[in-house]
């Protein structure tokens, strides 16, 4: 006797109820005065039309479009990102800097903040407040 398998339960969500509901949750987000980050754009399911209807303050561009924008500069994906960042009045965060070379690129093309090896690798909590507070840095008020 073979065993029956039941039909499999379903929840269908059309594009617009997902992009209204994080649309919703963003706004409820950024009115308790979190800053909202679109972290690995580029990578997997970005869509261009989300990113320009929904209230980002920044994007982080996937390091996969770091590692080459050197080597390929008149093709560069990343400084379309950025110059897009900046039509949206988004901040761009380049990720996966590792050399003095992507640094100096992405400082030539607008680029502000930057995360990646070339700064430091990943650091336990301790470490990295030790280091911030060598660095003299203080969190702005």
């Amino acid at each position: 006797m073979g065993l029956r398998r039941r039909p499999a339960k379903r929840l269908y969500f059309s594009n617009k109820t997902v992009y209204e509901s994080t649309q919703e949750c963003i706004n409820e987000l950024k009115d308790l005065g979190i800053m909202i980050v679109l972290d690995d754009f580029g990578k997997g399911y970005s869509s261009l039309g989300i990113v320009s209807k929904l209230p980002f303050d920044f994007i982080k561009i996937d390091k996969a479009f770091i590692q080459n924008s050197v080597l390929e500069e008149k093709n560069s994906l990343a400084t379309t990102i950025l110059t897009m960042a900046e039509k949206l009045n988004m901040q761009a965060i380049c990720e996966g800097i590792e050399t003095h070379e992507q640094l100096e690129y992405f400082l030539k093309n607008g680029a502000a903040i930057f995360q990646g090896f070339f700064f430091s690798k990943p650091l336990e909590k301790e470490r990295y407040i030790n280091l911030y507070q060598k660095n003299g840095l203080s969190e702005k008020k």
